[in-house]
């Protein structure tokens, strides 16, 4: 659960030249979530995911009781915009750099995507083969002996090592009953010229513009952003950076 809600909504006050008169209008927020892995077995992942993530939002913006007056968490949850975008023609199979091209130029005939409105970080969130054909969380049938990694992002490996990794940075064990879902988080104006690469085996990896997030913290993401920018949320060059919600 966010700790300060009424920060949250202060924040997206409109304003005029720095004033505001009452009663107060509001800017919307949110993100849009790319999909962009359609195997046959992604479709119950994806679904999966989007519970995941519409359940992480009950449970950091809880609802009032009927003979209450509304609250603050309901002005944000009727403010809230999660953008969807799943479409096969479009977004199958691209990369997370082509997917940053496809922010800032949306394909003919589609809405230009609404995630960050006014906010300076723009941060857009991915589900891609990684984290859809995650073998954590396909049923035992449907794994395959190899997943396919974004080349910009990792190495391509066995299915028994994408599990250790993710395991490992999950926070995980095989053993835990505990399986929260995940997404990419994608910093837009990434430069790759500003993280300058180690060789392999001289310490941790670069940064590559995303960190992974649990799906059900989108909304502490956006509190946490309210006093700190992405460069003091990205990862320090490690491989990934989790943000384990409420």
């Amino acid at each position: 659960m966010i700790q300060q809600p009424e920060d949250i909504l202060r924040d997206l006050i409109i304003t005029t030249d720095g004033q505001a008169e009452e009663p107060y209008s509001y800017h919307n927020w949110g993100y849009t979530i790319y999909r962009t892995c359609y195997t046959p077995e992604s479709q119950s992942q994806w679904e999966s995911l989007i519970e995941a993530i519409q359940l992480g939002v009950e449970k950091s913006l809880p609802a009032s009781q009927d003979d209450e007056p509304p609250t603050t968490s309901q002005l944000l949850r009727s403010l809230l915009r999660l953008d969807f975008r799943s479409d096969a023609s479009l977004y199958d199979g691209i990369t997370i750099d082509q997917l940053r091209q496809t922010y800032l130029n949306p394909p003919e005939n589609s809405a230009p995507p609404s995630p960050n409105f006014y906010r300076s970080e723009r941060l857009f969130l991915v589900a891609d083969a990684e984290v859809l054909m995650d073998p954590y969380f396909l049923p035992e049938e449907n794994e395959t002996t190899k997943v396919l990694i974004d080349n910009n992002t990792s190495d391509v490996a066995t299915s028994q090592t994408v599990q250790k990794w993710q395991y490992q940075y999950h926070g995980y064990s095989k053993s835990s009953s505990t399986k929260r879902r995940w997404l990419k988080c994608v910093e837009l104006d990434y430069v790759a010229a500003d993280h300058h690469p180690r060789r392999r085996g001289q310490g941790p990896r670069p940064y590559f513009g995303w960190f992974m997030m649990t799906a059900e913290s989108l909304v502490e993401l956006w509190e946490v952003l309210l006093d700190q920018d992405v460069e003091e949320v990205k990862p320090r060059l490690v491989d990934v950076m989790i943000w384990g919600g409420y």
